[in-house]
């Protein structure tokens, strides 16, 4: 007898909600089953690739990932070898899993600028005002307590960065905002 659900097996579902969209499949390209994607992140894709079909993600092997211009990509996908084939998925969208998503590199900066930073000590620290980047390190520069602050932009203090919320969650070492 089976198992009644995936309690019990350990398997966990995947479920739209674990996602955000990263881009869309905007046409073909050639007639060997490439794609061409708009996407907003500048990391690539390395072995899945997920698309958003009737509402729920879909996993794809990506065979070959290649950025053509800064927010566009070649994607070739598993099983996927025909013009005929690639252009049935024309016009849906990307997703990455939240998880891996969550502490990405914030090289795009301009996409973050107006976001909430809140830290899990001290709630809410500012705004992101601007992003400076020094020799090695990218800094956010947000204002605490009425005075201007540089947090360091490292995977190390970035918890989660939810664009719905436009909210970037951090977990920052006890003293670094002393002012």
């Amino acid at each position: 007898m089976p198992p009644k659900d995936n309690k019990q097996t350990g398997i966990k579902s995947i479920a739209r909600k674990d996602f955000i969209a990263i881009g869309v499949i905007e046409k073909t390209h050639g007639t060997q089953g490439d794609l061409r994607a708009r996407i907003n992140i500048r990391k690539p894709i390395t072995e899945w690739a997920f698309l958003e079909i009737q509402g729920k993600p879909v996993p794809f092997y990506v065979q070959s990932f290649q950025f053509t211009v800064e927010d566009e990509a070649l994607i070739r996908l598993r099983d996927i070898d025909s013009i005929d084939k690639a252009a049935f998925y024309v016009g849906f969208e990307l997703l990455m899993p939240k998880g891996k998503q969550r502490k990405r590199d914030l090289h795009r900066e301009d996409e973050f600028i107006g976001y909430s930073l809140i830290d899990d000590q001290l709630g809410l620290i500012g705004i992101v005002e601007a992003f400076e980047e020094y020799p090695n390190q990218l800094l956010i520069r947000s204002r605490y307590q009425n005075q201007e602050v540089l947090i360091p932009a490292v995977e190390a203090f970035i918890k989660e960065i939810n664009e719905a919320e436009q909210t970037i969650y951090l977990q920052l070492p006890e003293g670094l905002l002393s002012v």
